[in-house]
């Protein structure tokens, strides 16, 4: 925590702490930590339906008639616990902005990129909620026309790489034809993207996002 707010901090963030657990002790440890007991606090232990209008109230700008007149079931929950982010959820993610644009950057200069990191460290929304949005935002120069699809291996990583090319690759194939197309030669899953890149222009890019790629060593290939 000490390294997002110093961050937060550099970049002139608004911070809203959120403290899963009673904390108190720790924070005045720390100079970064300690200014936070000088805050007002929100308590979301009763129940985040009955905390976030309190939330909203507390801060900058937020007229409190606004905040009250808010339904609760109009209150989208930011807090995704142990899910990854999705790209819906773009506007939730924030705080990994420079970890983002230097991945855009490799996308950029390098055909294959390895995102890898401990289990749980948010590997899945730095891509889902960071990357795949800013390339269809055009954060590379003409990166929102690029064709981008994006997968999960399985037990059958082919079959599920298929069912997401189908659309734009498949021309009038079933999906089964597809998958047999792509088994019955290496050369032929590079022959059906290039020629689906025929209209686009030539530095453009066909993006392959394959999360949990582990699933092809771990669950077996069974296509």
């Amino acid at each position: 925590m000490r390294r997002e707010i110093f961050l937060a901090r550099g970049q002139d963030k608004v911070l809203v702490p959120i403290m899963p657990i009673d904390c108190m002790e720790l924070l005045k440890q720390y100079e970064e930590t300690e200014r936070l007991l000088d805050i007002q606090i929100v308590d979301f232990r009763p129940g985040y339906e009955r905390a976030f209008p309190d939330l909203l109230r507390a801060l900058p700008g937020m007229a409190e008639a606004a905040a009250a007149s808010t339904p609760l079931a109009d209150i989208r929950n930011p807090f995704k616990g142990l899910e990854p982010f999705q790209q819906t959820d773009a506007a939730l993610f924030f705080g990994r902005e420079e970890l983002v644009a230097r991945l855009v950057d490799r996308v950029h200069e390098c055909r294959f990129i390895a995102v890898v990191g401990a289990s749980g460290s948010g590997k899945s929304s730095l891509v889902r909620a960071g990357l795949i949005p800013a390339v269809r935002a055009g954060k590379i120069a003409g990166s929102e026309s690029w064709p981008l699809v994006m997968f999960t291996p399985g037990p059958q990583p082919v079959q599920a790489l298929a069912a997401r090319l189908l659309s734009i690759v498949g021309g009038n194939r079933l999906l089964p034809e597809l998958v047999a197309l792509i088994n019955a030669e290496s050369d032929n899953l590079y022959q059906l993207i290039a020629g689906a890149m025929v209209d686009h222009p030539e530095d453009a890019r066909f993006v392959i996002v394959i999360d949990q790629f582990e699933e092809v060593f771990s669950k077996g290939i069974r296509s």
